[in-house]
């Protein structure tokens, strides 16, 4: 009986192991033919706010899978879809196969939100007041130019690379001004929560053109009362005051008022819809300090808690602008 039961045990490895080497070729020609996806582009649900566990988990459980980008008429706006695929070293004029494709650790992954949400911040500081003899221009005039500029790339509709889908999502912004000046009297929110919309551009930032204006002219006024020279029939009676001289004018040091650009922006960002990704774009000339590394860290943890992804564009004259991007 011995004997009989271990020549049916041998019988059947042996069918086990005849089986195994007639898949596992074809299994390695199937994983041979898979091609390692370069860049995933994914389209998240517009209801809610997908959290970066849930981006996280998808990646997770995708990881050495097969995928395949869906059609576009099958998009029923699940909570992620996946809405294209390219391989490593793809180009733009090239043709993607319909895959499937095999998810790697090197696989960069794009998450596209319906909607997004925007505070740009415009630095006015008196840096920005400076004439440029060779155009005779001022920077002040520079950050409306780039402001444009910004706002008409944010609404351009693309194609996202390797799919026949153009992606056109809704952008809300909040614009503040924001200047060092302790003590102004004047409105620093030019736009609060305005959905843009590419036909009524122009005539938005007409709108944001003659706030500007009308903030350039509130400093002028304020620092022109500093700065006024005495006449001989008014001079002060008391102290060493000399004609010109600066009477009172506080300023916000350089460092404090980059970290409070973005606080007010951190802050702006509450009162737009929720159920957005995040973003803060501040319009500087660069001119500034290293603030306090405590609290340069505290913010970063603020802006990574909230998920907000932070932006630079400095302006310079005669130059145009320069786009630094930060995460």
């Amino acid at each position: 009986m011995a004997e009989k039961g271990d020549a049916e045990s041998h019988r059947y490895i042996a069918v086990v192991f005849s089986f195994l080497s007639c898949f596992v070729p074809f299994l390695f020609v199937f994983l041979l033919q898979v091609e390692e996806a370069g860049q995933v582009f994914l389209l998240m649900k517009k209801d809610y706010r997908i959290s970066r566990n849930v981006r996280l988990a998808w990646f997770l459980n995708n990881l050495h899978q097969s995928i395949s980008s869906v059609p576009e008429l099958s998009l029923h706006d699940n909570e992620l879809e996946v809405v294209s695929v390219v391989p490593n070293g793809w180009q733009p004029d090239e043709a993607v196969r319909p895959g499937p494709f095999l998810l790697v650790p090197s696989t960069w992954v794009t998450f596209l939100a319906r909607q997004y949400r925007f505070v740009i911040e415009l630095d006015l500081s008196p840096s920005t007041v400076i004439v440029d003899d060779s155009t005779e221009e001022i920077l002040f005039d520079e950050i409306f130019h780039s402001l444009s500029r910004c706002l008409l790339g944010l609404l351009r509709p693309f194609l996202i690379p390797g799919s026949s889908l153009i992606f056109r999502p809704e952008i809300f912004v909040t614009i503040q001004a924001y200047s060092s000046i302790i003590g102004l009297q004047s409105h620093q929110v030019l736009v609060q929560g305005c959905r843009l919309d590419e036909q009524k551009l122009p005539a938005f930032l007409e709108n944001v053109c003659l706030q500007l204006g009308a903030f350039e002219n509130k400093i002028a006024e304020m620092l022109q009362q500093q700065y006024r020279p005495y006449t001989q029939d008014c001079l002060p009676q008391y102290g060493d005051h000399q004609p010109g001289r600066k009477m009172g004018v506080s300023m916000v040091p350089a460092d404090i008022g980059l970290i409070s650009m973005i606080r007010q922006g951190i802050l702006a960002l509450q009162l737009l819809p929720a159920n957005s990704s995040a973003g803060i774009i501040v319009i500087t000339d660069g001119v500034t300090s290293v603030p306090d590394v405590a609290v340069c860290e505290t913010l970063l943890n603020q802006l990574r808690s909230g998920t907000i992804a932070c932006s630079f564009v400095q302006v310079k004259l005669a130059r145009g602008s320069h786009f630094l991007w930060q995460g």
